[in-house]
């Protein structure tokens, strides 16, 4: 996948916006992850289903942990989900990030297993999912998209926003070195017409 121009590039329903998160950024996000007390852990580490080993890593909630960090993201977020809005129209929707998730893979993780994002009824309002690489000095760890046969090399600042259907089925591969893998990644959830999912202003998105 070709990432050389500075501007967004559009592919199969996937956007790619290079060095969209500053390198001094990156690094203050990962500090923030490592010094954390574990309060705000919400993956802890390895995970199965029925017995079977489906992923390998640990995550947090970015406003938890510091919330003027989330705020940073969620700056880049929105600049970003303005200009994919612009490129592929959802209706006259509303839109809202639940939550920043800061994601560290170890060596040897990854979530491996076929996936896709709005599976169940409980997630059934997520139309986007986005991530943001928030470093690259290790080996592995891309991000794999099944149907658009797509293998995503991870660099620092690189922010992807993608459809969260069956459509685009994705996977993170494992990281084969000695090195930490970090994202933070989310959904856009569409605002229900009626009813009140938890959602606020700050988290509001409007096109």
């Amino acid at each position: 996948m070709e990432t050389e121009a500075q501007g967004p590039i559009f592919s199969d329903f996937i956007m790619f916006h290079r060095n969209q998160v500053p390198k001094e950024l990156c690094e203050e996000v990962i500090n923030a992850f490592e010094t954390n007390n574990n309060e705000a852990l919400i993956c802890p580490g390895l995970q199965g289903r029925d017995g079977i080993k489906k992923r390998y890593d640990f995550a947090v909630r970015l406003s938890k942990i510091n919330i003027n960090l989330g705020n940073e993201i969620n700056k880049i977020l929105e600049k970003n989900l303005l200009i994919y809005l612009e490129k592929y129209a959802l209706g006259n929707n509303l839109f809202y990030s639940p939550e920043i998730k800061l994601q560290k893979t170890p060596p040897g993780g990854g979530f491996h297993s076929w996936h896709f994002e709005d599976g169940n009824y409980q997630d059934c309002d997520r139309e986007l999912v986005w991530m943001i690489y928030m470093n690259d000095d290790y080996e592995g760890g891309e991000t794999e998209f099944l149907y658009q046969r797509t293998r995503v090399e991870p660099e620092q600042g690189l922010l992807l926003i993608w459809p969260a259907d069956f459509t685009h089925m994705h996977r993170g591969n494992m990281v084969l070195s000695d090195d930490n893998k970090y994202i933070c990644t989310g959904w856009i959830n569409r605002i229900p017409s009626s009813g009140d999912y938890g959602y606020s202003e700050d988290t509001q998105f409007k096109h």
